[in-house]
């Protein structure tokens, strides 16, 4: 360590930019004093309602080797999970941005809402009715994102697995189907 006697700081220099003259072991030993080290606090539990993203190319067994990852939507759960299903639509939906931080969201481009969701307990179905438009994917891989996306997040809240979307009369898997899958 030097002290730089411009600026009245102590700083390192790396030994390539120096030539020592004299016996180094005559030079005093400077030993900085320890930075403060903040304590962890415990990350707050989060509750609520998620919806899904998509982390591209990650190797994951969604879309086309992606992995998905949940955000909240800052809704809180309710005792209906028909009313669950459709403000966690309804808020990815609204969500407009293509990426948030490094997660892609497949449907930021689509212009939909939930006008319905019928969970049937005994038969473990769930059925949601949307309006509005979907642009058609470009490839197989985003129509596969689309539809984990969505699906995974209605999965997650109902914890059904059969799950069939409508937009209109139509099938949203129709909608978006491109080429074989």
């Amino acid at each position: 360590m030097v002290e730089e006697p411009e600026f009245k700081a102590a700083c390192w220099i790396s030994s390539e930019y120096v030539t020592l003259q004299g016996d180094p072991i005559l030079l005093p030993v400077f030993s900085p004093e320890p930075t403060h080290i903040p304590i962890p606090s415990p990350t707050p539990k989060q509750k609520g309602l998620k919806v899904f993203l998509v982390n591209l190319d990650t190797g994951g067994p969604f879309g086309c080797g992606d992995g998905l990852v949940y955000f909240f939507t800052g809704k809180q759960r309710t005792g209906s999970v028909e009313g669950n299903i459709r403000s966690a639509l309804n808020a990815l939906f609204k969500l407009k941005t293509e990426y948030v931080g490094e997660s892609y969201n497949p449907v930021h481009n689509a212009h939909l809402h939930v006008t319905g969701v019928d969970v049937i307990e005994e038969t473990g179905h769930v059925f949601i009715y949307l309006a509005g438009s979907i642009p058609k994917p470009p490839d197989v891989c985003e129509a596969k994102r689309i539809h984990d996306q969505i699906w995974e997040t209605v999965r997650e809240i109902s914890g059904h697995r059969k799950v069939t979307i409508r937009v209109g009369t139509k099938l949203l898997g129709d909608l978006i189907a491109v080429g074989d899958r």
